[in-house]
């Protein structure tokens, strides 16, 4: 009796544990949708938006656009007030015909950072 009770208490420890890794490992912010899309080609947008798989920390969330030449252009990024899964950045001016690399970094609620980049042209 007292082997299958530790046997018990082992198995459900193993499925605890289990729980809280595939919750944890769920809680990062991955990339999902982003428009312009990677490798699209496009009329210059007015603004980059990315969505995330979960919630993102507006203080520490950016993008970062740069031309072929890697001038990079002036783009204010925000997190949306009412939807914590979306970065935005609105572009200053609209983009002049060429290839554009976006870069993103972005904290997740739960403190892991998440970071990445994708080309796209403009036509």
């Amino acid at each position: 009796m007292k082997t299958t009770l530790s046997a018990a208490v082992f198995v459900a420890g193993l499925a605890l544990g289990s729980g809280i890794m595939a919750g944890e490992a769920y809680a990062h912010a991955m990339l999902v949708n982003a428009t312009p899309k990677a490798n699209e080609t496009t009329a210059s947008p007015a603004a980059v938006t990315l969505r995330f798989s979960g919630p993102i920390e507006a203080k520490f969330s950016q993008i970062e656009l740069k031309d072929s030449s890697g001038k990079k252009q002036n783009a204010t990024a925000s997190v949306d007030p009412q939807d914590h899964k979306v970065l935005t950045a609105k572009l200053a001016a609209p983009l002049p015909a060429g290839g554009y690399t976006l870069s993103w970094r972005v904290v997740a609620t739960d403190a892991h950072v998440m970071k990445g980049s994708y080309k796209f042209t403009v036509r």
